[in-house]
């Protein structure tokens, strides 16, 4: 009887367990699917030049830091509206190709792109990017998708650019 009894309390035990793991692993591929949903969101939003809807799609307080690691940095979701709308403004048309997986780790998520866009002054400007971007922890899954907290891009301008400008600070001004 105890043996039998200890079997069931092990096996109750067991399934807890993995009943657990499974809603946890379920719980983790909705985040990351949403994550996803809101990462093309975003490029929607920029290949619209709309930045109203990018900027939606913030944490009130979000920050950009593009190019990354320049030490420029703009926060508030009215602030990063202004800058890509200003930026949208100065261009004439945009082509992006995503170039790698959409990738989503934890609260992090990343995706490679060719940007070539090209301005109303008439140069052309051609970048490898890396989109970087850091989601708020801990929404709820059932009740909204999730808002972008941190957004960085990492790049590098291809020989085909004809414009001379300082094409690190091109961008920077998202």
């Amino acid at each position: 009887m105890a043996q039998t009894l200890s079997a069931v309390l092990c096996l109750f035990l067991c399934f807890g367990i993995l009943h657990c793991a499974s809603a946890n692993d379920q719980v983790r591929r909705i985040r990351e699917e949403q994550m996803r949903v809101q990462m093309m969101k975003f490029q929607a939003a920029q290949e619209a030049f709309d930045g109203k809807g990018a900027a939606a799609l913030f944490v009130d307080e979000g920050v950009t830091r593009i190019p990354f690691g320049s030490g420029v940095e703009t926060k508030g979701r009215s602030n990063l509206e202004k800058n890509w709308s200003q930026f949208f403004d100065t261009l004439k048309t945009m082509t992006v190709k995503l170039t790698t997986p959409v990738l989503v780790n934890g609260q992090v998520g990343v995706y490679g792109k060719d940007f070539r866009v090209e301005k109303k002054t008439g140069c052309v400007l051609h970048y490898h990017i890396v989109n970087w971007f850091e989601f708020e922890q801990d929404w709820p899954v059932q009740e909204r998708l999730p808002l972008i907290k941190i957004f960085s891009a990492v790049f590098n301008v291809d020989d085909s650019s004809t414009c001379v400008e300082n094409s690190d600070q091109t961008l920077s001004s998202w």
